[in-house]
């Protein structure tokens, strides 16, 4: 039996955005080919041993540049994740724009959250189009 993959979901400290983060998991976790399984970080706590082992990952905050991001934004300067697929979540729209210019960087599929989307149902198909993404 395959071992199971890592999805990584690195958040900022925003309840509303450790909610979404939570929800992701469980839908993660969920999915019926059983093949993943999510970690949450919070941003403050961030390194690049959290990413190095996941084939995809999510990220997300409430407001552009949180201050827990310092970590994100330095490493995704330097770092390539060409093959691997990203979803972008934020509760506003310029939060999302920061989002995707420090994850486009990387060269990693990016899928954002559309702002709108409130379902489980949407907020699943979207998780599979992200997994789906992955050349990993």
């Amino acid at each position: 039996m395959e071992d199971k993959k890592q999805i990584s979901i690195i958040t900022d400290e925003a309840d509303k955005t450790q909610d979404t983060a939570k929800t992701i998991a469980g839908i993660i976790e969920s999915l019926p080919e059983n093949r993943y399984f999510a970690s949450i970080v919070n941003a403050e706590n961030f390194s690049a041993t959290d990413l190095q082992p996941a084939v995809i990952f999510f990220i997300g905050c409430e407001t552009p540049k949180p201050a827990s991001f310092s970590k994100v934004d330095e490493l995704f300067e330097h770092i390539n994740f060409a093959g691997r697929s990203c979803g972008i979540f934020a509760q506003e729209g310029k939060a999302l724009e920061y989002l995707t210019k420090i994850v486009n960087n990387t060269e990693a599929s990016v899928s954002a959250l559309p702002l709108e989307e409130k379902t489980e149902a949407g907020l699943k198909a979207w998780i599979e189009g992200v997994i789906e993404r992955c050349r990993l």
